[in-house]
């Protein structure tokens, strides 16, 4: 190994008294083509063959990109008598990559998706091409640790982070910070001011020159790449300050009144991360103490969504609302049916006398709801009551472009289903609230 590649496996590789790992977590952040995946086949080989590891998963952004890790690992193994020996099976189907040795200890090779690592209990996970996590994949991938905690370790191995690697630049904002007890972090860059042709900043970002990168080649890339894409994939130069929330949290701050309540008439709306592992129920309507300024509010939250149901059928009677909202894209969309058969009408057109409201699906319904409840925190005009979920979300919260308007984007590695929520259940008051009055039939309306 190169003497960086050692080091980062020293250093990372430590453990207590008891044998258990000193860092459960594990991330390499080093520019492209310097041998970053060497790495991790020595720690598959090491895990694999020399301790009591049973599964190791190691998983790529593309199909394409683990099946070439299986095929080096493969390699390495496959040309060694000593370790060729000890191998069961070598399994080479699409979809079911993999090594398995006599003693039952396997590795497994997928493409990161929301389901993939479901169903398996390993020991370690490599996560290579880690700019490309999204949410949904940890979800699907960091509870297969749960039941090996002992000696438990995810790796993170990847280029510097691009502007939408949200997972990966918390990773890397907890390693730069020094406070992370159980990350081992390892990260090469050059400084955020350095000039692009200066050879000291290729050197400090780029430790595999002299070993399998050379000065000429990254002189060339210089020639031949942009300057921004250079900085980021040769310098490794990624700004803590390109991802930052959405919203101003001192603005954010000024809105908050624990003693608030909420007047007539309301909204409700109803939201779910992808993973489906809490639900969230919020209100919006006129606040009786701040004249002028719309009241949201979590109603409830609870852990999966079987009781969402009968809640807001509960909430309806109650409440009589303008409007309960629900985003028919978005994940929450699958209770419909079952709001359909409590004798909740859903409905995409006005009804006769308008009692109803019109209600729409498209993607510019929800870029309104987003920009409306942006303007209302900049202007002031919103008042809330605190709660830490939806700071969280509101913290994280960051954009997705829809079309010349924007979405909140549920791939900041945090749930931000409490700010859907209470962006969707304001947009219904902004949109269909009026004094509440008898109604004929119940409605529910999906923005």
């Amino acid at each position: 190994m190169d003497p960086w590649q050692a080091d980062v496996l020293h250093g990372a590789l430590g453990e207590h008294a008891d044998g258990s790992p000193a860092a459960t977590e594990v991330a390499v952040i080093v520019p492209r083509q310097n041998g970053k995946g060497s790495i991790l086949e020595a720690e598959a080989l090491y895990s694999l063959f020399l301790t009591p590891a049973r599964l190791l998963l190691w998983s790529a952004h593309e199909f394409k990109t683990a099946k070439e890790g299986f095929l080096r690992l493969v390699a390495l193994v496959t040309n060694t008598d000593e370790l060729r020996r000890k191998v069961k099976a070598v399994r080479q189907t699409t979809g079911e990559e993999g090594i398995e040795l006599l003693d039952g200890s396997r590795v497994k090779f997928v493409a990161r998706s929301r389901s993939s690592g479901r169903g398996f209990t390993g020991d370690e996970i490599f996560l290579d091409e880690a700019f490309a996590l999204v949410s949904e994949q940890i979800a699907a991938l960091f509870p297969t640790l749960a039941a090996r905690s002992t000696r438990a370790r995810i790796w993170y191995t990847s280029s510097a982070p691009h502007t939408d690697s949200a997972v990966l630049r918390k990773v890397c904002k907890r390693g730069r910070s020094g406070d992370a007890k159980r990350l081992a972090y390892f990260e090469w860059c050059a400084a955020p001011d350095a000039d692009s042709g200066d050879v000291r900043a290729w050197l400090a970002a780029n430790p595999a020159i002299g070993y399998r990168l050379s000065l000429e080649h990254t002189a060339a890339e210089l020639d031949a790449m942009d300057e921004e894409s250079f900085r980021l994939e040769r310098l490794g130069i990624w700004h803590d300050d390109d991802f930052e929330s959405v919203i101003d949290r001192r603005l954010w701050d000024r809105l908050k009144d624990s003693e608030a309540v909420i007047a007539d008439p309301v909204a409700f709306a109803v939201d779910m991360p992808p993973d489906r592992g809490w639900t969230t129920i919020a209100a919006a309507g006129h606040s009786e103490q701040h004249e002028g300024r719309r009241h949201v509010e979590i109603v409830d939250r609870r852990r999966r969504s079987d009781w969402v149901v009968d809640r807001l059928v509960e909430l309806y009677h109650r409440w009589a609302p303008c409007a309960i909202m629900i985003d028919a894209r978005g994940p929450a969309s699958s209770l419909i049916p079952a709001l359909e058969a409590e004798g909740l009408r859903v409905t995409s057109e006005p009804v006769a006398g308008g009692e109803e409201i019109i209600v729409t699906t498209s993607a510019s319904e929800m870029a309104a709801a987003c920009g409306g409840f942006y303007d209302d925190v900049v202007h002031g005009s919103l008042v809330f009551r605190p709660t830490p979920e939806l700071d969280a979300a509101a913290e994280a919260a960051t954009q997705r472009p829809l079309g010349d308007q924007w979405a909140w984007s549920r791939q900041s590695g945090v749930d931000i289903s409490p700010l859907v929520a209470v962006t969707l259940a304001r947009h219904g008051l902004a949109r269909f609230g009026r004094p509440a009055a008898a109604r004929q039939e119940p409605a529910v309306l999906w923005g």
